[in-house]
């Protein structure tokens, strides 16, 4: 029986012709079509690269952490399900609208987000920041994102304190440090504080207990999740999601570093004093009570801008 045009055949050695271009072998390349106008030579070069990704990311990963974030999906996914049947309970699937489960989701996905960790939390914070990409419902529901998370206790916190200030006691350079938190976000705790030498009211930003690895693996397996999706159908290529997750990679591990946020500050403190500007300011940074995982700043008194009502109240008074 005849072989269909364009099949490849086992057997004698194609032409030259055909052959052209082959990787590493004389014989043509199989006909690969994922409904794109990659040829053969260049699927096979980018699936080589996507394989030596995952060798990375894998050979980065600790078992243990591997282990442990499937346990933690497994357990938030369970936990969100049974918050979603506790919002219906008593009544059938059938009974249930649509509308409902649309008036849902967006708190579900809350829940979920909150229960998977900092990455996901952070995540979270950029739908809450981005009214122009997310429906509103959304944005409005994440914004909870920001500082509505759980706490960590304040032994933990306080042992990261000790453990940055090195050789100096807590008590030498702080006389206060209320234990119940102003804020709790992705990657840090804020507290309430006076400084020991001075009385002065500050804030200390204190990085949570192992965010760092668990930012690392989440994030290294969301791009690789990106890298595998636009492989696989590259037209999702003109999303740019491996371009956009790459960035937001690179973004949340700088924000690891408390020292680089703290340039940040005085770079922007020092574009104030030289435009001029004397109506913004921005908080002092203690250099010599902050570090990599701790940040001391001058305690400011104020009200978020989310919070509208309060913005025109002050408008009003000026």
């Amino acid at each position: 029986m005849q072989a269909a045009a364009g099949s490849t055949r086992r057997g004698p050695r194609a032409s030259s012709s055909a052959s052209s271009g082959g990787v590493g072998s004389s014989d043509p390349l199989p006909n690969i079509n994922l409904g794109d106008t990659r040829t053969p030579e260049q699927i096979v070069e980018e699936g080589r690269e996507l394989v030596q990704e995952v060798i990375r990311v894998a050979m980065q990963t600790p078992p243990q952490m591997s282990f442990e974030r499937t346990v933690a999906l497994s357990r938030a996914l369970l936990l969100t399900a049974r918050d979603v049947a506790g919002q219906f309970q008593g009544r059938s699937i059938q009974d249930v609208t649509q509308q409902e489960l649309e008036k849902e989701l967006p708190r579900t996905l809350r829940l979920l987000f909150e229960r998977l960790g900092p990455t996901y939390v952070k995540l979270g914070q950029f739908v809450a920041s981005s009214p122009t990409l997310f429906p509103a419902p959304y944005v409005e529901e994440f914004q909870k994102c920001f500082d509505d998370v759980e706490k960590v206790p304040f032994n933990k916190i306080k042992s990261i304190v000790q453990a940055e200030l090195g050789s100096r006691r807590i008590e030498d350079v702080f006389s206060y440090i209320d234990e119940e938190p102003l804020a709790t976000a992705s990657i840090a705790q804020v507290h309430a504080a006076k400084l020991a030498k001075t009385g002065e009211d500050v804030v200390i930003k204190v990085q949570k207990p192992g965010v760092g690895d668990l930012l690392q693996v989440d994030l290294s397996f969301l791009l690789l999740a990106t890298k595998t999706l636009e492989f696989l159908n590259p037209e999702l290529r003109r999303l740019s999601l491996g371009d956009i997750a790459s960035d937001i990679r690179t973004t949340m591990i700088d924000e690891l570093d408390f020292t680089k946020e703290a340039q940040n500050i005085d770079d922007f403190e020092r574009f104030l004093s030289t435009s001029g500007i004397k109506n913004v300011v921005c908080p002092f940074v203690f250099k010599d009570a902050s570090s990599k995982r701790l940040l001391t700043m001058t305690r400011l008194y104020g009200k978020p801008l989310t919070d509208l009502d309060a913005i025109r109240l002050t408008l009003k008074k000026l």
